[in-house]
């Protein structure tokens, strides 16, 4: 869905269109948080920025969300994350972990066609966490924001199935983190509150529209 708004366009006119939308300093920040340069190579140019906009449009808010829940409420926070890729050979997405493709697992009806009793046992697991966290039982650790690295989420994969990690723990295993969700954060604060800020707004973007 994203992909025909960054094929095309080539690292330094993303970079130029985040340094005229946001400032040298921002688009530093963002260049710094997705290894960007003007000459980045463009198929590493493309995975980079696809993980820009997917952080835009769905981890940064998540992220931003769990970290005010647990250090500015009293609510009890359970963070997960579904690693586990699309069984389905016909499907757009097959072999890809994306962003809805828990929803296949997480109801048992689909077990009947995974390729796998691994996949069945996981998503036979989902259910049970989930009916046991509507009926008040606390899934797994409290996820309880600090910044190191040390706080505790559920990885969900098909190596270890549904596993307690620390952040930095799980960082180091997939060579991604949250804390570039919080540079991209600090890119956007001179245009916090603003109502007219949309992020994917960028020159090089405005002509190039999801299909």
């Amino acid at each position: 869905m994203f992909m025909p708004r960054i094929a095309n366009i080539t690292p330094k006119a993303f970079l130029d269109g985040v340094t005229q939308q946001l400032g040298h300093e921002s688009a530093s920040l963002i260049s710094q948080a997705y290894d960007m340069t003007p000459t980045r190579d463009q198929n590493l140019f493309i995975t980079r920025a696809m993980q820009w906009m997917g952080d835009v449009v769905f981890e940064a808010p998540n992220h931003a969300l769990a970290t005010y829940l647990s250090t500015h409420t009293t609510k009890k926070i359970y963070r997960y994350v579904f690693n586990v890729r699309n069984p389905f050979p016909n499907s757009t997405f097959y072999q890809q972990a994306h962003h809805w493709v828990d929803i296949y697992f997480i109801f048992k009806t689909l077990q009947f066609r995974y390729p796998t009793q691994r996949l069945k046992d996981l998503s036979t697991r989902h259910a049970q966490l989930w009916v046991g966290f509507a009926n008040g039982k606390a899934p797994w650790r409290e996820y309880k924001y600090t910044g190191r690295g040390d706080e505790v989420v559920m990885v969900t994969d098909e190596r270890d199935g549904w596993v307690e990690r620390t952040v930095g723990e799980h960082e180091r295993m997939v060579e991604w983190g949250w804390k570039r969700c919080e540079m991209l954060w600090e890119s956007w604060k001179a245009r916090e509150g603003r109502a007219d800020f949309k992020p994917l707004e960028i020159e090089p973007l405005r002509a190039m529209r999801m299909t």
